[in-house]
Order: structure tokens, then sequence, then C-alpha cells
């Protein structure tokens, strides 16, 4: 799996599909403060990684990365699980990460370009660690 922020950064500068005057950054929210008109950082990433297919790079025997932000009155705004399914229906989850560590000194594009690396780097660590625990997962996604 790789992430590949170039490419993420040329889609968020494109115009919206829906109006021509903004980019799609502008269209989602992302503004150069990094207000995000009423909408959490977490949620302002998870669009960005479920609309743009180029976020993330997913490898074989991965179906998904996926972002979910943590909605609590005890939780920060910023907080959010990371999930990767692989093959066969598993659902491997990170702990309650917090997306602002990753970005806090950035702010619009380049704060949500530090939340998908973010992403990638613990989305990566999950799939390594199951690797580990389950060496027979390599071998199954090479299989027909």
């Amino acid at each position: 799996m790789a992430f590949d922020p170039a490419a993420t950064r040329a889609w968020l500068q494109r115009p919206s599909r829906n109006n021509a005057d903004i980019t799609r950054a502008q269209a989602i929210g992302v503004l150069d403060d990094l207000s995000y008109n009423d909408t959490t950082y977490p949620t302002v990433v998870e669009i960005v990684l479920m609309t743009q297919p180029e976020a993330l790079l997913l490898g074989e025997g991965i179906a998904a990365v996926l972002l979910w932000p943590v909605r609590a009155e005890h939780v920060p705004d910023d907080a959010a699980l990371v999930t990767v399914d692989v093959k066969k229906g598993i659902r491997l989850s990170s702990r309650i990460q917090y997306l602002s560590d990753s970005g806090r000194s950035n702010r619009g594009i380049a704060a949500v370009l530090s939340g998908l690396a973010h992403i990638a780097e613990q989305a990566c660590g999950l799939i390594a660690d199951y690797e580990a625990a389950n060496p027979q997962f390599r071998a199954e996604q090479t299989q027909p």
C-alpha cells in the first residue's frame, strides 16, 4: 500500500464537479486556515480518503482502508479509528488516533495530506502486524 501526496494535492486543487469556480478542496470545506465549514478535521480527511481514488494505492489482498471519526462527548473532535479490510472479510483496526497530532503545524491542503500520510502509516503497521501473526496471508494473496 502507498500514499501519493502529489496526486492527492492535484486532485484537491482541480475545479469542483458541481461548481467550477471553486476547487474540490474548497467544496469539501478545506480552507487555508484549516477551518472546515462546521465539519471536523477527521471528517474532511475521511471525505478525501473516500472520494479520491488515488489517495491510497491499495495492494493485492487489501479491500479498503477506512477512517472512522469518533464522535463522543469525552473524546476530542480530531479522534478517529483507522481500519483495513483484508481478504476473507477480516477488518483490522487501530487504536484511537488523534489526527491533529499528524498535521498540527499544517493548514489547509497540507493538513489533509498530513492526515492521509498518518492513515497510510497506521494502515501499513496494521497490515505488517497481521502478516507477522498470519504468515499464510502473503501466500494467499498470490493464489488465483
